[in-house]
C-alpha cells in the first residue's frame, strides 16, 4: 500500500542522496569551500515529518450530485427491496412504456430525512412522474399517521422539483393526491389507468411519444 504524503511536502524519501550525485561528494578545495552547504542528513532530520508508512487516508464516499428533479440510481434503495406487487407493476409498464425503470432515486433542494433525494417505488423519468404502491402492511400502521405526513413531505419536495406524484392506494387508504388511485393489486386494467393519469398529467402526444 503506497503511504500518504501530506500535502504541500514532498516525500523525505525523495531527498535521500543516491550514488553519483553531488550531496555525496567532498567539497573542492579552494577559497570558497569554506562557504559551501554542508548536505545534511536527510532521514535524521527532526525538522522533516517522519513518514508514515501504511498509513490510510480516509475518504468520504462519493456523493452524487446535480440538480433538483434528477433522477439517477442509487445503491443505497436497492437494500431496501421490493415488494411483489412493486415488481409485478415495473414489469407491466416496461411492456407497454419506454422508460429506463432502474433509475430508482430524485434529487430534491431541501432534505428528506437527512438527504438530498427521494425513492419513489417506480420512476417514469422521461414523463417525471413517479408512483408509489402503498398498502397499510401486516399489522396496519403503514402509510398512516406520521407516516402519512412522511409521506406528503415527500410529494411536496417532489412536486417542488417539476415531478408529479401518482399513489396507488390500497384498502383502508385514502388519496392524499390530486392524482391517486384505488388499487387492490396490479392489473392490466390498473396499468390503463395509470396511463390515463399519466396523459393528464403530461398530456396525450406527450405519453404517446413513450408507449410501445
Amino acid at each position: 500500500m503506497n503511504p500518504v504524503r501530506t500535502a504541500g511536502l514532498s516525500d523525505p524519501l525523495d531527498q535521500v542522496p543516491v550514488a553519483g550525485s553531488a550531496d555525496l561528494l567532498p567539497a573542492a578545495a579552494g577559497p570558497s569551500s569554506s562557504t559551501a552547504p554542508r548536505a545534511s542528513a536527510r532521514l535524521g532530520d527532526p525538522l522533516r515529518p517522519a513518514r508514515r508508512v501504511g498509513a490510510k487516508r480516509e475518504r468520504a464516499a462519493p456523493v452524487p450530485g446535480g440538480p433538483a428533479g434528477e433522477a439517477f440510481v442509487d445503491p443505497k434503495a436497492f437494500r431496501l427491496g421490493t415488494s411483489a406487487a412493486e415488481g409485478e407493476l415495473r414489469r407491466r409498464l416496461a411492456e407497454v412504456l419506454d422508460q429506463n425503470l432502474e433509475l430508482n432515486a430524485v434529487r430534491v433542494a431541501q432534505p428528506f430525512h437527512g438527504r438530498l433525494h427521494v425513492w419513489p417505488d417506480v420512476i417514469l423519468p422521461d414523463l417525471r412522474i413517479a408512483l408509489e404502491w402503498d398498502t397499510t402492511g401486516r399489522i396496519g400502521d403503514e402509510h398512516v399517521g406520521h407516516r402519512e405526513r412522511s409521506d406528503r413531505l415527500k410529494d411536496r419536495l417532489l412536486r417542488r422539483a417539476g415531478w408529479e406524484v401518482v399513489r396507488l392506494r390500497g384498502e383502508g387508504l385514502r388519496p392524499i393526491g390530486p392524482y391517486d388511485l384505488d388499487a387492490r393489486g396490479v392489473s392490466g386494467a390498473l396499468v390503463e389507468r395509470i396511463l390515463d393519469r399519466c396523459c393528464e398529467i403530461r398530456g396525450e402526444l406527450f405519453v404517446a411519444a413513450y408507449r410501445r
